[in-house]
């Protein structure tokens, strides 16, 4: 699902949104855990 999400990601926005939306993935992701 999160590859489908960045592949969208990937063709309607720049990679430098890609890049924000992965930092705050890996921002959020120990509070998950």
């Amino acid at each position: 699902m999160l590859m489908l999400l960045f592949y969208l990601i990937d063709k309607q926005y720049t990679n430098k949104l890609v890049i924000v939306i992965g930092i705050i993935f890996l921002t959020l992701l120990p509070v998950y855990e």
